[in-house]
């Protein structure tokens, strides 16, 4: 905290809900989260990842295209180069 302006995390599962304001103004959140198909495995179909899981045998990971997507984001606002704040998006998304 105070030598950063802002930490955020990636992680391609979902998004933290401890965005934060540190002490100095740094700006803060674990994770930001996914963007991409909400009803896969980070992004690819369901079906050959449950299968693989089960058999422990690898399989060929597809994307099957179209429904609905998540998305994940922050905003944050800057005030004389010290993070003012920070806000958490989450949409969905239908085509």
């Amino acid at each position: 905290a105070g030598r950063v302006d802002a930490v955020i995390g990636t992680h391609t599962h979902i998004m933290t809900a401890d965005e934060r304001l540190l002490k100095d103004k740094t700006a803060y959140i674990t994770d930001v989260g996914y963007v991409g198909l909400k009803n896969s495995a980070i992004g690819v179909d369901l079906e050959p990842i449950v299968d693989q899981f089960l058999t422990q045998i690898q399989a060929k990971h597809s994307i099957t295209p179209g429904g609905p997507v998540c998305f994940n984001a922050v905003i944050m606002q800057f005030d004389e180069g010290k993070a003012s704040s920070i806000e958490r998006i989450q949409m969905e998304i239908t085509p």
